[in-house]
């Protein structure tokens, strides 16, 4: 009896996972503030993480397809296309070309891509394809005669060194962040891009409006009441791994991404695309 139990429990998680990975939930957030111009009021962002080399269908078109139904004036790639720094081009090319034919892309480094043996390789192939790499700088995004800001950092492994502790990397990437806030003209509406999420308080302290973020694939396996099990970099029953957060006058949106990394599978937790949503506050 206990046996059979125990074949029908696996047979369960196995189907649910199953469904769990190939069916792409589309979560919109509106994002609402007195600093958006009124030009942006409306504007519509897609975020894209933690891809790892997934699939959706023959040249990406189940996942493309779901990002020209969001009708996005831009889209941000937050790091992680790659799975241990591996490529698979023709995920690679299916994915960027389609999206580069729907709207403005923006690209920031996960931690996945950092170790790849050719970086400034990946770097060069999005943007020979049209892509803006947001490497530690910001570019400004003009509607009419009214702009914001968007601004990307690279994942802190960038600044590891061999030799030194993990803490000394993170010292040297808030200096980096620091250095891209005051590049960032005064009084714009700023939008970072970064793969972390567990930095939240550094992305506060220095006065980001909104941050997209991705890294803790929404915590891989979620259950009822318990929420997400484990985050990299957070560890087990993670703060930060899916949805929206706020520090001050920043807010932080976290994707669940879309593909897997150490953990083969997901459980209770689809892949997601993230829609974002500008909405000027005018009280």
């Amino acid at each position: 009896m206990l046996l059979r139990i125990g074949a029908l429990a696996v047979i369960a998680v196995i189907t649910i996972s199953r469904f769990d990975n190939q069916t792409i939930d589309s979560t919109s957030y509106e994002v609402v503030s007195s600093r958006i111009p009124p030009a942006f009021d409306g504007f519509r962002i897609v975020q894209i993480s933690d891809l790892h080399n997934r699939r959706f269908g023959p040249n990406q078109e189940r996942l493309l397809q779901l990002v020209r139904k969001a009708n996005p004036d831009l889209v941000a790639i937050t790091g992680d296309l790659t799975y241990h720094g591996k490529m698979d081009l023709g995920c690679f090319h299916d994915l960027i070309y389609g999206l580069v034919a729907i709207a403005p892309v923006y690209f920031v480094t996960g931690n996945h891509d950092i170790i790849s043996s050719d970086l400034p390789g990946m770097r060069k192939s999005l943007e020979d394809l049209g892509v803006q790499i947001l490497a530690g700088r910001s570019v400004v995004v003009k509607r009419g005669n009214e702009s914001v800001a968007i601004a990307g950092i690279d994942d802190p492994d960038i600044f590891y060194e061999k030799g030194k502790s993990q803490p000394q990397a993170i010292d040297r990437w808030k200096v980096a962040l620091a250095g891209l806030r005051v590049r960032i003209q005064p009084g714009l509406y700023s939008l970072l891009l970064s793969h972390r999420p567990e930095r939240l308080g550094s992305y506060a302290d220095f006065g980001f409006d909104l941050v997209l973020a991705g890294h803790a694939h929404g915590g891989q396996v979620r259950l009822p009441l318990l929420g997400a099990i484990y985050a990299p970099d957070q560890g087990f029953f993670p703060r930060y791994t899916s949805g929206r957060y706020s520090m001050g006058r920043t807010q932080m949106i976290v994707s669940r991404g879309l593909g897997n990394s150490h953990f083969p599978i997901r459980i209770l937790n689809n892949p997601e695309l993230v829609i974002v949503r500008l909405t000027r506050r005018t009280d």
